[in-house]
């Protein structure tokens, strides 16, 4: 079975603490990526990121995915939907 781990972006600091706002790794379009993902035999997880807001932690989440088994390949994608190859 195929597995995908779904890491949500940095959003600035007032969105992150937004109590009316969701948890990042629910808002945007991330639940609906999840949901296709699953409807395509693809296990899909979101984690969330503490304090993603901070810039280091963006860079972070690359290395992390650079030191995990997740697999042959991995792709990320950003909000303007590009995607980017991570070996």
């Amino acid at each position: 079975m195929k597995n995908a781990i779904i890491l949500h972006g940095g959003p600035d600091k007032k969105e992150y603490y937004d109590p009316k706002a969701p948890s990042m790794s629910n808002a945007h379009w991330l639940p609906w990526l999840q949901g296709q993902l699953l409807k395509n035999e693809i296990t899909a997880s979101t984690p969330e990121v503490p304090h993603a807001f901070v810039e280091k932690k963006k860079q972070a989440k690359i290395d992390l995915l650079r030191k995990e088994d997740v697999g042959l390949s991995i792709l990320l994608l950003d909000e303007q939907k590009f995607v980017t190859p991570v070996y």
